[in-house]
């Protein structure tokens, strides 16, 4: 089975997040949605910036390998670490959070909704911090079937974006809030 993301994966980054989560990237340690990032950010936006490239391409090249199956492993693994508990922790997944799908878009390959949740779960384990990669489908009535990926901690939307239009198939209950 091969993965093709729909639409989802083409994030407008001024969307409002789901109702039932709240998303991090209303946190204060990034620049509000529509906002550029102010010189005083310019700091963190490097580091994570080129750390959130690494850890795409690391991404995109497990893919290539990558069997649905993968996904149940990686959750097992990643949901038996921490949640986060300071403010910094929590900045660090809002920054996570910005940067992941903004240089998703400037790569010259693709990193869809799966390889862009597949390096920020790899980004927060690394960080010893608890996650889950979640796929949920959507068939609307007049198109195409649609399936999309997320990235979830403690409840909260790190990577996906706006979720509510499709019903998760893969979820543990600890990480859907």
């Amino acid at each position: 089975m091969s993965w093709r993301c729909q639409r989802a994966c083409v994030i407008n980054l001024a969307m409002k997040p789901a109702q039932s989560y709240r998303n991090f990237l209303h946190s204060s340690a990034v620049p509000s949605p529509g906002e550029k990032p102010a010189l005083r950010d310019i700091g963190w936006l490097v580091r994570y910036a080129v750390q959130g490239l690494w850890r795409l391409v690391r991404a995109a090249i497990a893919f290539r390998a990558f069997v649905a199956s993968d996904i149940v492993g990686r959750n097992k693994n990643t949901m038996a670490l921490p949640i986060a508990q300071s403010d910094e922790e929590t900045a660090h997944i809002a920054r996570i959070a910005y940067v992941l799908p903004r240089i998703s878009r400037r790569l010259p390959w693709r990193s869809d909704c799966l390889v862009q949740a597949m390096a920020g779960q790899d980004w927060l384990a690394a960080s010893k911090l608890a996650s889950e990669l979640q796929i949920g489908v959507e068939k609307p009535e007049h198109g195409e079937f649609a399936a999309h990926a997320w990235l979830v901690h403690d409840g909260n939307i790190v990577t996906g974006g706006d979720i509510s239009r499709y019903a998760p198939i893969l979820a543990s209950n600890r990480q859907t809030g």
